[in-house]
């Protein structure tokens, strides 16, 4: 293994009253996609990046972890890739409890982008379920990284899930390149960092423009006044 240095209604205030994770564990089988995600987090005292299997994450690691997130589909099904192999991990309980929160919470179609805590069987540990995309197929926008990475953040804050697992979302399934990801990942990270330290709740067009990692042409015409929509 290689290393680098339900409360559903619980808001996430800023100004330093609710703390950051305590850990992070980035995992992923790729070397390449572990060499591109150390030129961004290697800095970072609680991440650490680990080259190697989730099964053999786990068996290492399963006492030292409160959450475990999987960059999974919307509807739940848990055949494949990461999804299998959690379930091969935790027992096939793990996809039915999965599929039953999500037809609660959602009439049994997760939204991609968005992050659910569900209790794991027979473990005191949560899985933080994260859609990437509605079936596996390559993903062709890659801000859905960027949603996915701040969604599931922000989902462990929530819960007082100070300790998770991330995959290197979108680069197996996604076919997402290294480098993409995680400068992605890195963004949502800093965002909800920065989000957690700010004494100020009030946001403006402008604000979020040079905070929150705004791009493109269009929108800066737009606070410039020189949209279309502008000149209607």
């Amino acid at each position: 293994m290689g290393n680098v240095a339900n409360l559903r209604n619980r808001q996430v205030k800023g100004n330093g009253k609710v703390k950051f994770l305590d850990k992070i564990y980035i995992i992923d089988i790729d070397e390449k996609m572990i060499d591109s995600l150390m030129k961004y987090f290697q800095w970072e005292t609680n991440v650490e990046l680990c080259c190697c299997d989730i099964e053999s994450f786990l068996k290492d690691y399963i006492e030292k972890i409160d959450g475990v997130t999987s960059a999974a589909n919307s509807f739940g099904i848990m055949d494949g890739g990461l999804d299998k192999a959690l379930v091969d991990f935790f027992g096939e309980q793990l996809q039915s409890n999965v599929q039953r929160v999500i037809q609660k919470e959602f009439l049994g179609e997760q939204p991609v982008g968005t992050c659910l805590t569900i209790d794991i069987p027979g473990y005191n540990k949560k899985i933080l379920h994260t859609p990437t995309m509605r079936i596996p197929q390559p993903i062709l926008d890659p801000r859905i990284i960027y949603t996915a990475t701040r969604s599931t953040l922000v989902e462990a804050i929530k819960n007082q899930i100070s300790t998770i697992t991330l995959p290197a979302f979108g680069h197996l399934t996604g076919n997402v390149k290294t480098e993409i990801v995680a400068q992605y990942m890195r963004m949502a990270y800093d965002d909800v960092k920065k989000t957690l330290q700010e004494t100020s709740s009030i946001n403006t067009w402008e604000f979020v423009y040079e905070n929150k990692n705004i791009d493109g042409v269009l929108f800066k015409s737009y606070l410039l006044g020189n949209s279309p929509h502008n000149k209607q």
